[in-house]
């Protein structure tokens, strides 16, 4: 794992092949899908983090699914995923921050430059996504894009993603020269990405939908910064519930995933 580390640490993300069977995956999708059926509606962990309406058609977005679904919980709370991301960040303990699915319509619309931890009112910079593809996602799916080294560059945390955060930082990018990896991901692949990675995906040409499941994990310790906008604010009001800031992330809605 040593190698990975260092690839991620120096790229800020990195994909894992076959970090999960084919068939397992076949599971996942369809425990997924049956709870983002069941929860996608107004009262559900769901809300839109878009200032794009384009891309906020694309989506079917759920939030913390593992608390309603017992399939899922399970799912969200798997060792192998838990401990891949604590290596990858070379820290002892990850806590869960939040799970979400991400399901793009078919031709759906594509996904503007942003970095995740935007939203996030969190002190630490050792938080990292994992991407869980559902089903085989090439290119023309709409796979995540990511721009090698772009955690290293503070251009651009401070924008939403939307419209304005597609042109911005995708003209700071391409002047910068930073290298734009795109991947085809076979079903089972599963990517880390920090949460100040620069990423995007193009719109889904299939005439499927593209199903991904991510995971959010903190290190474990981290405390609750002042929100910097309106929507690390939400953000503290959905995941960090009753804390101060300067308290650690720590709630019942915080598990320890690993360590």
């Amino acid at each position: 794992m040593q190698a990975q580390r260092d690839d991620y640490q120096k790229r800020g993300f990195i994909r894992l092949p076959q970090l999960f069977s084919r068939a397992k995956i076949v599971t996942f999708e369809q425990d997924i899908s049956a709870a983002v059926t069941r929860l996608a509606d107004p009262t559900a962990d769901k809300h839109p983090n878009s200032e794009s309406d384009a891309y906020a058609q694309a989506f079917t977005q759920v939030m913390n699914l593992w608390r309603h679904d017992l399939k899922v919980r399970s799912i969200v709370f798997n060792r192998q995923l838990a401990a891949a991301a604590a290596q990858l960040m070379g820290v002892e303990s990850v806590r869960l921050y939040h799970d979400q699915a991400l399901y793009k319509a078919p031709h759906g619309g594509m996904t503007p430059w942003h970095c995740d931890q935007y939203y996030w009112p969190l002190d630490t910079d050792k938080t990292i996504t994992a991407w869980i593809p559902l089903q085989d996602t090439p290119i023309e799916m709409g796979a995540v894009v990511f721009s090698a080294g772009s955690h290293h560059i503070p251009m651009g945390r401070d924008l939403p993603i939307g419209d304005d955060s597609q042109q911005v930082i995708s003209d700071n990018l391409n002047r910068l020269g930073l290298e734009h990896v795109e991947q085809n991901f076979d079903a089972g692949d599963v990517s880390f990405h920090s949460g100040w990675t620069f990423h995007s995906a193009g719109p889904n040409l299939t005439d499927r939908p593209r199903r991904a499941m991510t995971v959010i994990y903190m290190e474990n310790g981290a405390r609750l910064k002042a929100p910097e906008n309106s929507n690390q604010q939400a953000d503290r009001e959905a995941w960090c519930p009753d804390l101060a800031v300067g308290d650690e992330v720590a709630t019942f809605i915080n598990p320890v995933l690993h360590g």
